[in-house]
Formats: C-alpha cells, structure tokens, sequence
C-alpha cells in the first residue's frame, strides 16, 4: 500500500495499535485488509470534513456527533471511516462526553458494518 507521506503511516499505525487493544488484533487484520484499489476509492476530503464536524459536535451535541458517525461509516465503511471512529470514542470517552455503555452500543453498530468475527471482540460483563 502506498504511502502518501509519513505522518499518514504513523497515524494509521496508532489507530491500528488502539483498534487492536479494543477489538483484538485479529479483528483489526480483518478490517484493515483493504485491496490498493480500494484504497484509491477512499474520500480524504470527505473524511476530513467528517473528522472536523465530529470535533465540533464533540464539544457541542455528543448524541448528534455519534448519530453523523454511525450514519457516515454505514454510508461508506472505509478503513478511513473506522480510524475516525475509534479516534472519535476514544476522544469522547476521555472528556468524558460519553459513557462506556454509549461506546459500546455504538460499536456493537460498527460489528454490523465491517467484517469482523464475533469471537474477535472480547465480552467484558
């Protein structure tokens, strides 16, 4: 997979090591396994934009920064999609914006879009 600068391969190599703390690493092959003409498909614009009004709903309206989410990563569930996802939980999780159990109805919605084993995702009750 070509890389368009550094800085895009260290963020995507730390979203990679949070999506496996939370998901397991197997899930994250499974999810990150994208072809490189999938890759010339993604929509930088369109997710930057994404990531811009997730961070200003974030500090605004939570519950309407997790609906645009949900919303946006059913509409295209690029592995683009998934790195602003976890971003976006693992921001609203540390201010406190949103609660473990809103994290997790909100991935068990993410489960449904990517392809990921059940098994991959550890039941912590």
């Amino acid at each position: 997979m070509f890389k368009h600068d550094y800085v895009e391969e260290q963020i995507e190599i730390l979203c990679k090591t949070i999506a496996a703390i939370l998901f397991g690493s197997s899930a994250v092959k499974k999810v990150f396994k994208k072809s490189d003409e999938e890759d010339e498909v993604a929509d930088p614009v369109g997710d930057r934009l994404l990531e811009l009004t997730l961070d200003k709903f974030l500090a605004d309206d939570v519950a309407k920064a997790r609906r645009m989410l949900l919303s946006a990563v059913k509409a295209s569930s690029s592995a683009g999609r998934l790195k602003i996802a976890l971003e976006f939980y693992n921001k609203a999780l540390e201010q406190g914006k949103l609660s473990k159990r809103e994290a997790e109805e909100d991935l068990a919605e993410l489960r449904k879009v990517y392809p990921i084993d059940e098994e991959a995702f550890p039941n912590e009750d």
